[in-house]
C-alpha cells in the first residue's frame, strides 16, 4: 500500500512538471508494464488532473471533457494507453474516457456500443465498420449482435419458421447487402441461415426445420451450379 502511494506521488509530481513545462514526458518506468497497468497509470494521472486542477468530480467532468482541455492539461500523450474497443477513437469519443476514469458512470454495455456503431453506419454517419471488426471470435459475436438488431428493428417475421425460410432464400443476400451485413456474415458463417440459427436462444431454435431449410438451400445452390456448368459446356 505504501509502495503504491509512493509510486502515485512520483507519477503526479512528474505530471505537474510536464504541466509546468519542466519536462516533456513521463519517465519510462511508469509506462513499461502490461497494457492493463499502463492504462491504470494513465487513468490515475487523468483523474488527478481533473480533480486537483479543474476541481471536477464524476458529476462535473463532462463540462471540461473537450479536446481543447485535454490539450491544455497536457493529457493527450496519455490517450494512447487507454484501451478501447475498435469502434471507439478516444479523442473523438471523450465520453468513453469518462467511463474509464469513473466506471460507475457507464451507460452503455459493450453490446450497446456495437449497436450504436452499426446504427451510425446505417444512418450514413460512418462509411464502413472499423478494420478487422468481424475477425475472430469477438468478430463473430459482433456479427450476431448486429444481425439480431437488424432482425428486431428492420425485419418482421411472424414466426421462427418464417425467419428460417427467409434466411435460406436467395433474397436474403440482397437484404444483408442492403443492411451492410453480407460480407460480415459470409466471412463468419457458411450460410446466412447458420448465422440466424447461431443467434437464436435455445428455446427458439427449431433444429429440424433449420436442417431442412439448410438442406434445400444447399440443394438448390448445387442445381444452379450444375446448370451453369452445362451452359458453359
Amino acid at each position: 500500500m505504501e509502495r503504491t502511494l509512493q509510486r502515485d506521488t512520483m507519477l503526479f509530481i512528474e505530471y505537474e512538471e510536464i504541466l509546468l513545462g519542466k519536462r516533456k514526458s513521463f519517465s519510462q518506468v511508469f509506462f513499461h508494464y502490461s497494457k492493463e497497468q499502463n492504462e491504470k497509470n494513465a487513468i490515475r494521472v487523468i483523474r488527478y488532473a481533473y480533480e486537483e486542477f479543474l476541481c471536477c468530480d464524476k458529476y462535473h467532468m463532462d463540462n471540461y471533457l473537450t479536446k481543447e482541455v485535454v490539450r491544455l492539461m497536457k493529457l493527450r500523450a496519455l490517450m494512447k494507453y487507454i484501451q478501447c474497443p475498435p469502434e471507439i477513437r478516444i479523442m473523438s469519443n471523450l465520453w468513453y474516457l469518462k467511463w474509464k476514469v469513473y466506471p460507475e458512470t457507464s451507460r452503455f454495455t459493450e453490446r450497446q456500443i456495437i449497436i450504436h456503431t452499426y446504427q451510425k453506419l446505417l444512418d450514413g454517419e460512418i462509411k464502413k465498420f472499423p478494420k478487422d471488426y468481424f475477425v475472430g471470435s469477438s468478430g463473430m459475436v459482433r456479427v450476431i449482435i448486429c444481425l439480431h438488431y437488424l432482425i428486431s428493428n428492420y425485419l418482421q417475421f411472424h414466426s421462427i419458421k418464417e425467419a428460417y425460410e427467409v434466411f435460406s432464400s436467395y433474397q436474403i443476400r440482397q437484404i444483408l447487402r442492403e443492411y451492410k451485413l453480407l460480407n460480415p456474415c459470409s466471412d463468419n458463417f457458411p450460410l446466412p441461415i447458420d448465422a440466424l440459427h447461431a443467434l437464436l436462444p435455445v428455446s427458439q431454435k427449431d433444429e429440424l426445420y433449420y436442417h431442412r431449410c439448410r438442406f434445400y438451400q444447399c440443394y438448390k445452390r448445387e442445381l444452379r451450379r450444375s446448370r451453369d456448368e452445362e451452359e458453359i459446356e
